[in-house]
């Protein structure tokens, strides 16, 4: 396994490119920090004198891609499982092959889609207000996320390393916005990874109480909008809930295929 370096950029750009939108983090991540800073590490297998997969670490997240069907999947657990991974995520196929190599984690599906012109410009309702979170607004993005159920694993026991993961990403690399009810933090939609030519829209979430608004519609149609008049080229989105994948279908995204992330048995 090598660690790679700046030096690497050319080649690995070559690589991950032809699969832009499953790569999204990877070129994220090499466009808004260094890999010799310290801040992200890329690890590349070799076989027969190419490239056999990519590993990205983004903090205790891991990313892995490869172009080969039959990539060593085994080498690939190995070396995760010497590494202190939250998640590990990717394109599905490619997961699907690495799964039964790592048994103590249990798989999370989802789709992915992605959207290169919006569809809607929903208005908020009169009694809401919509503005961008800065980094001193985590704390209370946090406690959102730990009132849904879909989310509460992703952040409960690791609550001030997600702070520091949000303030990063609104420092550099992406951007919130919220719609409060009332004065309160109600709905989410968040981008990450941005870069040149795309952004990955994460984080969409709304409160119980606070559904059936159309606040998740108003806040990622924005968000895309803002983000595809910066001269991006398109944005993606993961769902695994079929009702959410209708509302992201109305505002324009198409889907293209299965993502898969594997998470901890005990989370």
């Amino acid at each position: 396994m090598k660690k790679l370096t700046q030096q690497n950029l050319p080649e690995i750009t070559k690589y991950i490119m032809e699969e832009p939108e499953f790569n999204l983090f990877i070129i994220g991540d090499l466009e808004n920090f260094s890999l010799d800073d310290g801040n992200i590490d890329l690890y590349a297998q070799k076989s027969c004198g190419q490239w056999d997969f990519l590993i990205l670490r983004y903090f205790d997240s891991y990313m892995l891609y490869s172009r080969r069907k039959n990539y060593d999947a085994k080498a690939a657990a190995n070396f995760l499982a010497k590494q202190d991974c939250n998640v590990i995520s990717g394109k599905g196929e490619v997961l699907e092959r690495l799964a039964p190599f790592l048994p103590g984690r249990r798989i999370v599906k989802s789709r992915l889609c992605c959207l290169r012109e919006t569809a809607l410009s929903p208005a908020p309702p009169k009694n809401v207000e919509i503005r961008r979170l800065r980094p001193g607004d985590a704390s209370e993005m946090i406690c959102l996320y730990l009132q849904i159920e879909e989310f509460r694993d992703n952040y409960l026991g690791r609550e001030r390393k997600a702070e520091n993961e949000i303030r990063c990403n609104l420092q550099k690399g992406g951007r919130s916005y919220g719609a409060f009810l009332n004065g309160k933090l109600a709905a989410i939609a968040s981008t990450t990874a941005e870069n040149s030519v795309s952004a990955m829209v994460v984080g969409v979430a709304t409160l119980p109480q606070a559904r059936q608004l159309g606040l998740a519609s108003c806040l990622v149609t924005n968000l895309c909008r803002e983000v595809l008049a910066e001269d991006r080229r398109f944005l993606c989105l993961f769902y695994n809930n079929p009702t959410a994948g209708n509302i992201y279908f109305e505002i324009g995204f198409q889907d293209i295929g299965s993502y898969i992330m594997l998470k901890r048995k005990t989370d």
